[in-house]
């Protein structure tokens, strides 16, 4: 009997080689029973060609051996589909709209997930150049999540994906300023990410587009506890660089509150956990954004100084 699918967290460790041998010796059983959709999870967050786990003494080393040989197989699989998208996506923008969902919606190479994960992070990528891009790149998303097969990814997971294309949607539609739109989309992401596998960086990402959603509509405190959940959530994957996002955003919120100074506070944190060479873009965003809240609190030389210091 397979039993429960096993946490997400607990698979990050296993990955990473950090996990106890207790804890090793419970995963290695899970896969070995033949849980499709766990060992799909670990091909998605795993390189194992990098990655070394001990296994214990009374189990099958046949059998772990066939588990980390399909896994393999299974990331090879990942890395082609993704290598296969960027030209699928590239033929794909040659047509119009219209056509574009038809193509979707009916052909398989569109409906993979390295097209599902490229068109999701070329929605988010361009959603402040062109926010009308951003919707209609994330609809394509939620297309081509729609037709994925379960059978071949797992179904969890599938959930998962289709989960992180509303919400993708939502923040896009946020963006173009469709606040409804933006509502009904977040609505079916919460619902389906309930259903997935649990992970808690895709609850992270949740929380964050509530967090700007909530704060566009005026909904201030819905906004910050949003935040605080997306905080904690990135907390437990030790990610600081998104931390510093979380907090960005949050002081983002309590400037539109009035809160200048708590502002200036979080902005000050964010920028010492940053990390410039995954996005650029933050620390820059944060200074431009804490010098508008000295210039509210009537420090404008040292405004100046910190717009001085962007160019």
């Amino acid at each position: 009997m397979i039993g429960p699918h096993l946490a997400p967290d607990l698979l990050q460790r296993f990955a990473r080689g950090a996990g106890s041998k207790a804890e090793n010796l419970q995963i290695l059983r899970h896969l070995s029973a033949g849980c499709t959709e766990c060992r799909a999870t670990l091909a998605d967050i795993a390189d194992l060609r990098q990655t070394t786990v001990e296994a214990p003494a009374d189990l099958d080393l046949t059998a772990v051996n066939r588990i980390v040989r399909q896994v393999r197989e299974r990331e090879s699989e990942l890395w082609r589909e993704r290598a296969d998208a960027a030209a699928n996506m590239e033929e794909l923008l040659r047509h119009s709209p219209d056509q574009r969902a038809t193509l979707v919606r009916n052909l398989e190479r569109f409906q993979t997930w390295g097209c599902c994960e490229l068109l999701v992070s070329e929605s988010y990528s361009r959603r402040f150049g062109n926010a009308e891009d951003g919707v209609t790149l994330a609809e394509l998303a939620v297309l081509a999540a729609d037709g994925l097969d379960g059978g071949h990814y797992g179904e969890t997971l599938v959930t998962d994906m289709r989960g992180l294309a509303y919400a993708h949607l939502a923040n896009a539609r946020r963006v173009a300023s469709d606040l409804l739109g933006a509502e009904a989309a977040l609505s079916q992401a919460a619902a389906l990410l309930q259903q997935g596998t649990g992970d808690p960086l895709h609850q992270a990402r949740l929380f964050e587009m509530t967090t700007n959603l909530r704060s566009g509509q005026r909904r201030f405190p819905e906004a910050l506890r949003a935040s605080a959940r997306a905080a904690a959530q990135y907390a437990l994957l030790a990610d600081r660089h998104k931390i510093g996002a979380v907090l960005l955003d949050r002081a983002a919120v309590l400037a539109r509150m009035g809160n200048h100074e708590q502002s200036q506070t979080l902005l000050h944190q964010s920028l010492e956990l940053f990390d410039p060479q995954r996005d650029p873009r933050l620390p820059l965003m944060a200074k431009a954004n804490l010098a508008h809240c000295l210039t509210m609190a009537g420090h404008c030389a040292e405004a100046e100084q910190m717009l001085f210091g962007l160019h």
